[in-house]
C-alpha cells in the first residue's frame, strides 16, 4: 500500500472516529439534560452502550428498541419521560424476582363513585317503592304475566277516580275578589307550602327538634318552633279562609305531609274551597292582577312593600299603606293593629308563614280582601316578571 493511499485510510478512520465521539456526546448531552440531574443516568446510558443488543453503526438515526424480556420491569424517575424505550439494564433485571404481583390499587374519581352510588339507590328506591309493593300482593306459588307496573297502576287508578277533588280555577278566583271588591265583602286567599305544613305539624306529627334539624328555613320563614299558639291560631286561619291554595305535588313534605295534616286538625279538603298553592303567580301571569288592583286603594304588607310600592306606582296603582316589615308570628298583633288604621280595599301580603293568619284576620276582622301574595313581590320588585 502507497503512504498515500495508507494516510488517507488513516485520515478516514479518524474521521470517523472523530463523527461518532461528537455522536456519542451529543447523546450524553441529551440523557444528561432529560434526567435533570440523576447522577446515575450516565450509567444507565453506558450499560446500554455496551448491551449486545445495540447498534454500533456510527449512523444512528434513532435507538434500537428491543422486545422486554417477561415480567421485566423499567423504573422511571418522577421527572423523567423517555421518547423510546430502552432495554432494562442487568442490574434492573437482578430485582424480578421482588416485584409485586398484586393488582394495583387504581384511584377511582370520588364523582364517579358519586354517581354509581346515587344510581344504586336511586334504582332501589324505585324498585322499593313499585315492584317490591306489587310483589307483597301477589299470592305465593303464582306469578303475574307480563304487564308492566304502569299499566297496573293505571288499572288501579280507575278505581279511585270517583274520588278526584276539583281545584278553583285561578279566574273563577278573580272573578269572585272583583265582585267581593264591588260589593265590599270580605275575602282572603291564603297558601300552604312546605313551610306552612310542618309549622301545622310540628309536635303532633313531626317533632320541633326534627324540624329544626332537617327544615331550618321554617325559622326564617316567621315561626320558630316550637310556638304552639301560633300553630293553632295557623290552623284557624287555614279552617276561616275564604280560598286555600295546596300544592299539587306529591311529596313527602307536600302532599305527603297535606293529608295527615288535614286529618290532625280534622281540615275536610271536602268541603274547603281549594285551589293551587301558586295562584298567586298564576292571577299575576294571567294578567288578573292589574285588573284587580287598577283604581283600588292597596295596602302592601312585607320585607318588599317599599320597593314594590315604587312598582306598582309607576303603573299607576295607587299605594293607600305599606308596613314594611313582620318579624314572625309574634308580630302579629302590631301588624294588624297598623293595617286597622289604614284606609284599603285589597291588601297584599308577604309575611312568609305569618302571611296566612294575617291575609285571614284582614278579611275576618277588617272586612276587606287579603291575597298571601309570597315571593311574588320580590319577583316583581325585581323585574324578573312583568306587572
Amino acid at each position: 500500500m502507497s503512504a498515500a493511499a495508507a494516510s488517507s485510510q488513516r485520515q478516514r478512520r479518524a474521521a470517523v472516529k472523530e463523527k461518532g465521539f461528537r455522536k456519542r456526546r451529543r447523546v450524553m448531552k441529551r440523557v444528561s439534560k432529560r434526567s435533570k440531574g440523576d447522577k446515575n443516568a450516565r450509567n444507565r446510558w453506558r450499560s446500554r452502550k455496551h448491551s449486545p443488543h445495540a447498534r454500533r453503526s456510527s449512523n444512528l438515526k434513532r435507538q434500537y428498541t428491543s422486545p422486554l424480556p417477561e415480567g421485566a420491569a423499567i423504573e422511571l424517575l418522577p421527572d423523567y419521560t423517555p421518547s423510546t424505550v430502552h432495554e432494562p439494564s442487568p442490574s434492573s433485571l437482578t430485582d424480578k424476582e421482588n416485584l409485586s404481583t398484586e393488582p394495583a390499587n387504581v384511584q377511582v374519581e370520588p364523582k364517579i363513585e358519586t354517581e354509581k352510588t346515587y344510581r344504586k339507590a336511586y334504582m332501589k328506591g324505585k324498585y322499593d317503592g313499585g315492584e317490591a309493593l306489587l310483589q307483597q300482593l301477589i299470592p305465593e306459588h303464582l306469578i303475574l304475566p307480563d304487564i308492566s307496573l304502569d299499566h297496573i297502576i293505571s288499572l288501579g287508578f280507575e278505581q279511585v277516580k270517583h274520588l278526584l277533588l276539583p281545584l278553583t280555577d285561578p279566574f273563577a278566583i278573580f272573578v269572585d275578589m272583583k265582585q267581593a271588591l264591588l260589593e265590599g265583602r270580605p275575602l282572603s286567599v291564603v297558601r300552604l307550602g312546605d313551610g306552612e305544613l310542618l309549622a301545622l305539624a310540628h309536635d303532633r306529627l313531626i317533632s320541633s327538634q326534627e324540624i329544626r334539624d332537617h327544615s331550618p328555613f321554617v325559622a326564617t320563614s316567621g315561626m320558630t318552633v316550637p310556638d304552639y299558639k301560633g300553630r293553632e291560631a295557623l290552623a284557624e286561619s287555614v279552617r276561616r279562609a275564604t280560598y286555600v291554595g295546596i300544592p299539587i305535588s306529591r311529596l313527602p313534605y307536600f302532599q305527603g305531609l297535606l293529608y295527615p295534616v288535614c286529618r290532625e286538625y280534622s281540615l275536610s279538603l271536602q268541603h274547603m274551597r281549594i285551589t293551587y298553592s301558586t295562584v298567586n303567580y298564576l292571577i299575576a301571569q294571567l294578567g288578573y292582577l292589574q285588573q284587580l288592583l287598577q283604581g283600588r286603594n292597596v295596602l302592601l304588607i312585607g320585607n318588599a312593600a317599599q320597593p314594590l310600592g315604587k312598582l306598582l306606582s309607576k303603573r299607576g296603582v295607587i299605594i293607600s299603606g305599606m308596613i314594611a316589615s313582620v318579624s314572625g308570628m309574634k308580630d302579629i298583633p302590631r301588624v294588624m293593629r297598623e293595617a286597622a288604621s289604614i284606609t284599603f280595599d285589597i291588601a297584599l301580603v308577604s309575611a312568609g308563614i305569618p302571611a296566612v293568619i294575617i291575609a285571614e284576620r284582614i278579611a275576618s276582622e277588617l272586612g276587606k280582601v287579603a291575597l298571601d301574595f309570597g315571593h311574588l313581590a320580590n319577583r316583581l320588585a325585581e323585574g324578573q316578571m312583568s306587572f
